[in-house]
């Protein structure tokens, strides 16, 4: 492929931000939508080093599962209070178990219950495409245009880790019900990255896309007064020419009778929350509120659970991965011992009832 002369060093890929790669918002220069057309900022917070999250009830978050990573000490930062993060496998994967989605919930580090702006998941009933979305994230930005050489800007470089809060807004186009990636499969929603004003792209007022640290950030759209969430970013195309990451949008120049081919707007697209909006709004109702040694439900501690981290005495390798080898690594340190036992013993035969995380000795 050629544009205005330039010849790419590489194939446009479809790249799943795992470890290093999640996503952020790039802007056309000089563009980001005002706050009435977009969400509170709090809705969308840093998940990690490598991701975002969003606020989906006052006590829930969610987030993509493939980043396999967790916060430094269990704990995310919304506002400026610090909220401790509680697991269980239940709250993952959806209702087939094996979807790119995962809830968590939270409780103040000082023991409170949170009580937080969030942005509700959408059912539908009206289909989600062809509507505009406004989407956030918290990662890298625009650090500078990519021109051909007739000065003609096709593309914007990512920005390092200038990480910040961000907000654009694109249309949702296409849907697909199950697509599957890096093992994990997912109904998904997407987008693309449409140049300024070109007629017939589906561009929108303040467009943008999603780049590194923003796997698990937020797609939203309005109804009536209230802002919901329809999508939570999973995966974008992007190019690399071996030094920089970029986005490219679709622009065909603007010289009459061009034969130069249109460089395809860079796709992203977000694990489709109306999908999964039953199986959500079930466990954030129940709210079990993660009690340790729960491993099987229905939100209480008993002989079950104990079975269950049974066959995974002494198991190695626990991680976010494997749930934690299937919750049995209550404390979440990578093993299955007497500590997991500890902490199951302290919640014996407990129900949901103001539990709080314990700590180990």
């Amino acid at each position: 492929m050629t544009f205005g002369g330039w010849r790419p060093l590489g194939a446009i890929v479809w790249v799943l931000f795992f470890c290093t790669w999640a996503g952020a918002i790039l802007n056309h220069p000089g563009y980001e939508p005002p706050a009435e057309l977009r969400p509170n900022n709090e809705v969308v917070g840093v998940w990690s080093y490598n991701a975002s999250f969003c606020v989906i009830s006052p006590k829930w978050i969610i987030t993509t599962r493939h980043q396999n990573t967790f916060p430094d000490n269990n704990e995310i930062t919304i506002g400026n209070k610090k909220y401790k993060c509680i697991y269980s496998p239940k709250w993952v994967g959806g209702p087939a178990g094996n979807s790119d989605i995962r809830l968590i919930r939270l409780r103040g580090t000082d023991g409170t219950e949170p009580n937080l702006k969030f942005a509700p998941a959408y059912e539908g009933p009206e289909d989600e495409i062809g509507k505009e979305m406004a989407a956030g994230g918290c990662g890298v930005g625009w650090a500078e245009n990519k021109y051909d050489n007739e000065n003609r800007p096709y593309g914007y470089i990512w920005g390092g880790n200038n990480r910040a809060w961000r907000w654009c807004t694109n249309k949702i186009e296409w849907a697909e019900d199950a697509n599957t990636l890096a093992g994990y499969t997912s109904a998904i929603v997407r987008a693309d990255f449409d140049g300024i004003g070109i007629e017939g792209t589906g561009y929108t007022d303040y467009e943008g896309v999603c780049a590194m640290y923003d796997s698990g950030s937020g797609w939203f759209i309005q109804v009536g007064n209230e802002w919901k969430l329809v999508g939570v970013t999973r995966s974008v195309a992007h190019f690399y020419d071996g030094q920089n990451r970029y986005s490219l949008f679709a622009n065909p120049g603007s010289k009459p009778n061009r034969q130069d081919p249109y460089l395809p707007a860079q796709r992203m697209d977000a694990v489709r929350v109306s999908t999964y909006a039953g199986w959500i709004n079930s466990i954030i109702s129940e709210d079990c509120g993660g009690i340790d040694g729960d491993l099987n439900g229905p939100c209480s501690v008993d002989m079950g659970d104990f079975a269950q981290l049974a066959k995974k005495w002494l198991v190695t390798g626990c991680a976010m991965s494997n749930n934690f080898c299937g919750g049995a690594d209550v404390n979440r340190d990578a093993y299955v011992n007497l500590k997991d036992v500890y902490l199951m013993c302290i919640n014996w035969l407990e129900s949901s009832e103001n539990q709080f995380i314990i700590p180990v000795p």
